[in-house]
């Protein structure tokens, strides 16, 4: 269906920033259930912090791509 695809690079990261979002909070929910039902605590807290952490890596990295080449203001304000 061609309506179901995002074809502007707003929406692409829109539907980027909303994936991660949406797994960042799997994360924070699941992380206490992983780590009581399955490998210990401690174990589940360590995967449930290093997942937490390359989420906010990917976004950081999809920001940076996003604005890459916006001109920054302050920058160009004279002095």
């Amino acid at each position: 269906m061609p309506g179901l695809r995002p074809t502007s690079s707003w929406a692409r990261s829109s539907c980027a920033y909303l994936g991660i979002a949406i797994a960042l909070a799997v994360v924070v929910v699941g992380m206490p259930l992983y780590g009581s039902l399955h490998v210990g605590r401690v174990f589940g807290v360590f995967v449930g912090e290093v997942l937490a952490l390359a989420l906010f890596a990917a976004f950081w990295v999809l920001q940076s791509v996003q604005y890459w080449r916006v001109d920054d203001p302050a920058i160009r304000a004279e002095v």
